[in-house]
């Protein structure tokens, strides 16, 4: 037996969604850096200087990057990844009442970050200054430890929409 389908008045609508598939590059920005230990000094918990200097994908200073709200902090545009620290910058911590203290490396912890130019005319458009502290991961807010002389290595990322940046950098502490 051979199924026939009935014939039918009503009219079958058939709906093709086309999709198109974009994608989009981010703008690769070009960012530097260099770092001051300035008055960051073997046991002492002062903070430490970085430089950045960000450019536009034509290589224009950028000069709007987000900065420091007054009570300071990292911006969420930028990120700072502590990648290796010497030996012996760590602290002992707590990291459950009533367990034994262990010991945790340091990391470069943001306090501010503020622009050297006010507008693109300046010479020093596109420069930025980062305050680091030396900070243990520790409670909430982590714990100032002292610096220890050897080579603090980072990276330092800037992403905002499309824009992206990323640099490695080395503060060295004597």
């Amino acid at each position: 037996m051979i199924f026939k389908p009935k014939r039918s008045s009503s009219v079958l609508a058939i709906t093709i969604l086309v999709t198109t598939a974009v994608t989009v590059n981010a703008a690769q920005l070009s960012i530097l850096v260099t770092a001051s230990a300035g008055q960051a000094t073997p046991n002492s918990r002062n903070a430490a200087v970085i430089h950045v200097y960000l450019g536009n994908s034509d290589g224009s200073p950028k000069n709007d990057a987000a900065v420091s709200p007054p009570a300071g902090g990292l911006p969420s545009d930028w990120i700072i990844h502590t990648l290796s620290v010497p030996a012996g910058f760590e602290t002992p911590c707590i990291l459950r009442p009533g367990t034994a203290a262990v010991n945790l490396a340091g990391q470069l912890r943001t306090s501010r970050v503020s622009k050297l130019a006010l507008n693109e005319r300046e010479p020093t458009s596109g420069l930025y200054t980062f305050e680091v502290l030396p900070v243990a991961p520790c409670g909430a807010n982590g714990t100032l430890v002292s610096w220890t002389p050897g080579e603090y290595h980072f990276m330092m990322a800037y992403s905002k929409g499309s824009d992206r940046g990323t640099v490695l950098g080395v503060l060295v502490v004597r």
